[in-house]
């Protein structure tokens, strides 16, 4: 109690209830801001008291949202720097390239089919060719969707040109 006198001057006059429980001390803070201004111990206290509750609020949502923004960097990184989520990322937004090359008849110089190169365009502008990241599809089990990307790209270009020339081929190169 002489903590308590102490800290509220004349707690007696003002509507302030005490109670002792366990040598512990509740003090139910009045509402009003002329009654903090005569008593800065009891606004501290009240401070204090509420202080408390918000951390028991705050604390554990901070936690969860600090958790959750931490994975979602994590994953972004692991996204961008891993080879294996790189290429599975070319492949799911049908980055890899088909590009052509003729094949020439050596005996009467003609066409006769085209050879397609698949090719991966690189942030810097340079193009990786198949023997650079195939092993790689067939390591992490990305294989068959690059080699199903490759195929439908050869049907969508060259589809109406071997339809039209059915004496031509298309050599698919991975």
């Amino acid at each position: 109690m002489k903590l308590l006198r102490e800290l509220l001057p004349g707690y007696k006059k003002h509507p302030v209830s005490i109670s002792k429980i366990m040598e512990s001390f509740t003090i139910s803070c009045p509402s009003g801001d002329e009654y903090f201004d005569h008593h800065p111990g009891l606004q501290r206290k009240c401070w204090q008291k509420g202080w408390h509750r918000q951390v028991f609020i705050w604390l554990p949502l901070g936690l969860v949202i600090g958790l959750l923004a931490a994975m979602f960097v994590l994953r972004i990184l692991r996204r961008i720097q891993s080879p294996h989520h790189r290429l599975q990322d070319a492949i799911e937004n049908r980055d890899i390239c088909v590009h052509y090359q003729p094949i020439v008849s050596l005996a009467n110089g003609k066409i006769v089919g085209a050879e397609a190169l698949a090719r991966w365009p690189q942030t810097d502008g340079s193009w990786l060719s198949p023997d650079s990241f195939y092993s790689l599809a067939q390591q992490t089990g990305l294989s068959e969707p690059l080699t199903l990307l490759i195929i439908r790209s050869v049907f969508e270009d060259m589809g109406d040109w071997l339809r039209q020339h059915p004496q031509q081929h298309i050599s698919i190169n991975l």
